[in-house]
Order: structure tokens, then C-alpha cells, then sequence
């Protein structure tokens, strides 16, 4: 079933390739003709990108909503908690998601990355009977107090001289905030396309972040203060 309903997408990207050879073999003396193609080319084009772009967002959503089913919340703060709250109807995008191993005392632990738009969050993954967990807890015991749900303006992420297929993802501290560090994480990737790839994409997601979000920093404060008092009052 699903076969059939990318058929019309599949369809979709032979028009402008199909254009492009009429054009090739058209006088160009013939202006009318030439421009009339450039013009039917352009507009095909436009579509097939405005499709592509919301084929992409409609996958990302429906991830979004299995991250969101997938996560397990145990053990996290009532900030982080609140940070996470409902990922896939926040306005959220899904950036990355990427397979890597955190390097502690040269041994090696599984991890795996989740880059949304305003969040970065550093999971274990686990599938069994087919269904699919993600953990907000590290499997070293050195890592266990580390955070593992980053806002995106207290990420760094920079590459590891000594290693080219490695990257350490820093977390800056935030006065007042208990949750956001300092810390940091050095994860290591399959290759060392891969480690630039995912070094990029998460340097211009946290300056994407900043620039769309002037104030973020003071609505994190506001955020944390608001989570910090909803806990006391459920104390009392």
C-alpha cells in the first residue's frame, strides 16, 4: 500500500528531467519556445520542492509522535520534564538522529542522538519485542549524573584533536539553572564524514536556535523558576 502512494511523488520528479530534454533539443532561435519551456521548467520545479519539503515535515511528525511514545521520562527532573513535554505538538523539528558510542575511560557505551530544533537529547536505545525505547540515562556510572536533555543554547559541540571520527559535545552552565551543566560528553562516530556531518548540523541548529530565540535564555530562567516552585508546592 505504501508503494502506491509515493507513486505520484515518483511521477512527480520526471516532469522537470523531461522538460530539460525537450528543451536540449529545441531552436534555441526559437525565443517563444525556449522560454516557454524555461518557465514550465521552473514552475515544475517550485512544486516538486514544495511537495518534497512537505512529504519531509509530514515524515518528521509522525517520528516526532514515535519519540514521544518511545521516551522514558523515569528519573528526570521536573524541568527536563517540562522541557520535553509533548515533543511532537510544540512546534518542534526533527534535525538528526544519529547512532554513537560515548567514549568514558576508553571504553565505549552506546548512544543515541536525537537533534530537534530547540533540544538535543542524548538517549540509549532499546528495541525489544519490536517496539522501540529510548532512554534518558547513560550506561556508564561515570555518566549517570550527567544531563541528557539539552536546550540548544548551552550546546557546543567541537571536534576531538586526537581523534577525527570524534566529536565532544559541551554543555555551558547557566547561573541559577541546576539542570544545564557544566559538562561534557565525548561521542565517537562510524567515520569521520559522519563526526563533521553531525558537527555542522548541531552548530547550525544551536545558531538557528539563538538567532530565532533572542531571549531564550531568560525563558529558560522564567521556565526553571516555574518548574521549581510547581515541585515545592507538591512538596508542601
Amino acid at each position: 500500500f505504501a508503494s502506491f502512494l509515493v507513486k505520484p511523488l515518483h511521477q512527480l520528479t520526471r516532469y522537470p528531467l523531461i522538460l530539460k530534454r525537450i528543451l536540449a533539443a529545441t531552436d534555441k532561435r526559437d525565443k517563444t519556445e525556449v522560454d516557454a519551456l524555461q518557465q514550465a521548467i521552473n514552475k515544475t520545479e517550485s512544486v516538486l520542492r514544495f511537495v518534497e519539503r512537505h512529504v519531509q515535515e509530514s515524515s518528521d511528525q509522525t517520528r516526532l509522535k514515535q519519540l514521544n511514545d518511545s521516551i522514558d521520562r523515569a528519573g528526570l527532573s521536573n524541568h527536563e520534564l517540562h522541557l520535553l513535554q509533548d515533543i511532537h505538538l510544540s512546534g518542534r523539528r526533527l534535525l538528526s538522529e544519529v547512532d554513537v558510542q560515548m567514549r568514558v575511560h576508553d571504553k565505549l557505551y552506546p548512544l543515541h542522538l536525537v537533534l530537534l530544533s530547540d533540544l538535543l537529547l542524548l538517549t540509549t536505545k532499546d528495541v525489544k519485542d519490536g517496539k522501540e525505547r529510548l532512554s534518558l540515562k547513560m550506561g556508564s556510572k561515570d555518566s549517570k549524573k550527567k544531563r541528557t536533555v539539552l536546550v540548544l543554547g548551552v550546546v557546543m559541540s567541537r571536534p576531538v584533536a586526537t581523534d577525527a571520527k570524534a566529536l565532544f559535545l559541551i554543555n555551558k552552565a547557566i547561573a541559577e539553572i541546576a539542570d544545564c551543566g557544566p559538562q561534557m560528553v565525548e561521542v565517537v562516530f562510524e567515520t569521520r564524514s559522519a563526526a563533521t556531518e553531525c558537527n555542522t548540523r548541531i552548530n547550525n541548529a544551536v545558531k538557528e536556535f539563538i538567532n530565532a530565540n533572542p531571549d531564550w535564555e531568560e525563558q529558560l530562567k522564567k521556565s526553571y523558576r516555574e518548574t521549581m516552585a510547581q515541585q515545592q508546592h507538591q512538596q508542601q
